[in-house]
């Protein structure tokens, strides 16, 4: 039997603003979380998009204002729902799949620190045995009826580009990054389970088996991108990221200068974007008023019988598309 993680190395918070408080962003340690893996790897969420979220972050932190802003959040209501119903999604996890849950996070999260590269921490949503006894991590998604993930049962046994079909588009990637980093974080854990609750009725399970080579050169490149742009201060490449331009526009430069002869070329694509970014929004705005109109009182359309189909569905916030780059 897979021993569980040293208790040491798990450490476990009353609210959620410690937690918040502890994540430990900034100097010194310059903590890595499988958020922030994501991230770096380019594959970054909302709140934390890319290289350069994570480079400003560490040099602004201030774990103190996180958690009093974490805080203020909670008791406005603001915190996500899914942290409010994951612990009710892993109980119900554990009665469907026989689940020996050991630790649940909830509104009260805990960190796994990796046992030698201590600014490596993820946040897990639990820790559990299966029905087997095998020890591993559980991730909770409380996606409220969006079905684009794949079949329960299945499973991922190494990191393969195939896995990518399991997941929402442009989802998959980050998710599996955010998988193999907690797996590497707990080296007692074989599995990484994602718990996706659609619907009461449609709750699947899809399983991440540990891949040691892969994690192997995960960790490798993220502790080499952590030494030169967190610990060393290198700036990342320049992306075209809001956090870059607002870092670049920050900087002290003097009045004017003549363009260049590329610069000038430079100029011209500028200009040229905007105008065709604005002509494209006009002709999006027509073919949306166009569907809306033919549309008549349907509320979903979709193209292709076959599999996930396309679809266009018209809400009161405006519609949203699925799928629609498949369409020949």
């Amino acid at each position: 039997m897979i021993p569980a993680p040293v208790v040491d190395r798990i450490t476990s918070y009353g609210t959620g603003a410690e937690w918040r408080a502890d994540a430990q962003y900034g100097a010194p340690l310059y903590a890595i979380s499988g958020t922030t893996t994501a991230a770096i790897m380019g594959q970054g969420t909302s709140t934390l998009p890319g290289p350069w979220a994570v480079f400003l972050r560490a040099q602004e932190w201030d774990g103190e204002r996180a958690g009093e802003e974490w805080a203020a959040m909670e008791a406005a209501g603001e915190v996500d729902d899914g942290i409010t119903w994951e612990p009710y999604v892993l109980g119900w996890a554990a009665k469907k799949w026989g689940y020996n849950l050991e630790e649940v996070a909830g509104s009260a999260p805990f960190r796994i620190v990796h046992p030698s590269h201590p600014w490596l921490r993820v946040s897990p949503d639990g820790l559990a045995r299966d029905d087997r006894g095998r020890f591993g991590i559980l991730d909770s998604k409380v996606v409220y009826g969006f079905s684009e993930w794949g079949e329960d049962g299945s499973e991922v046994p190494r990191a393969s580009a195939r896995a990518l079909d399991l997941f929402p588009p442009d989802r998959g990637s980050k998710y599996l990054m955010q998988a193999y980093t907690s797996l590497s974080a707990c080296p007692a854990a074989s599995w990484f389970d994602f718990i996706i609750c659609i619907h009461p009725r449609d709750t699947r399970r899809i399983r991440i088996w540990r891949d040691e080579g892969y994690q192997r050169g995960l960790v490798e490149r993220i502790a080499a991108w952590r030494q030169r742009h967190l610990v060393e201060g290198h700036e990342p490449e320049p992306d075209i990221s809001a956090e870059h331009f607002r870092h670049a526009g920050r900087r002290e430069r003097e009045d004017r200068r003549e363009a260049t002869p590329e610069e000038v070329a430079m100029l011209r694509a500028y200009r040229d974007a905007g105008a065709e970014e604005k002509a494209a929004k006009t002709r999006r705005a027509e073919a949306k008023r166009d569907l809306y109109v033919s549309m008549e009182d349907a509320k979903t359309l979709t193209v292709g019988a076959e599999g996930k189909p396309a679809t266009f569905t018209i809400g009161k916030r405006g519609p949203t598309a699925r799928r629609l780059e498949e369409i020949g």
